[in-house]
């Protein structure tokens, strides 16, 4: 018989194909399975085809902010690899996530995450790219330098084949986060006056 098959996205390289007769075990061979199996020749060269690459760049952000204060931030993301990106999956629209962090590096279990934006877009063709400004609210009571991180597609809606160190797009310079002066009530002055009669509004 003849079929055709697909190939997985990320092949690459030398294969041989295997054919294997009877492969879930439904026919009876007593002792007679060993010619099941039979290996093509000669081996198959597999040249891999080229993978989005997502890049996020030109992040515009403030020098300083307020705490429990919304900030705003523009970015880009570019696929600046070979092929189309899908942009969504079954589970939904791939996001870009910011986040803020004491230290220009990536680490989504100690820095703070802020919130995400979805993509505009369903694909991105190679070099196309978008942009999106979007405003975030600082934690209260938070304070000092904190870097800026945007990370393109957070949830790797798109396959990248593991290239995904450029989807991090970090502020050069910190935001100097600055604590709002406390609230302070004064009282004002109260007039009583001289005469007032019982149940009478004074």
């Amino acid at each position: 018989q003849t079929n055709s098959v697909a190939l997985p996205a990320d092949s690459d390289g030398t294969y041989s194909i295997v054919v294997v007769a009877d492969y879930l075990g439904m026919v009876s061979e007593p002792g007679e399975k060993g010619n099941n199996t039979y290996i093509i020749n000669p081996p198959l060269e597999v040249s891999g085809c080229p993978a989005p690459d997502l890049e996020a760049t030109n992040l515009v952000y403030p020098s300083t902010a307020d705490e429990g204060q919304n900030m705003a931030l523009t970015w880009t993301v570019k696929n600046i690899g070979g092929s189309t990106a899908v942009m969504a999956n079954g589970y939904g629209p791939s996001y870009d996530a910011a986040y803020l962090s004491l230290e220009q590096a990536f680490d989504p279990s100690q820095d703070i995450f802020l919130g995400y934006v979805n993509s505009p877009s369903n694909t991105l063709a190679p070099g196309q790219s978008y942009t999106t400004s979007a405003s975030f609210q600082i934690p209260q009571g938070l304070s000092g330098p904190y870097y800026v991180i945007i990370d393109a597609s957070h949830n790797r809606v798109v396959d990248e084949r593991g290239s995904y160190i450029n989807n991090l797009a970090i502020s050069p310079q910190a935001v100097e986060i600055e604590l709002l002066p406390p609230v302070d009530l004064v009282a004002g002055v109260m007039t009583i006056p001289v005469n007032a009669g019982v149940g009478q509004p004074a």
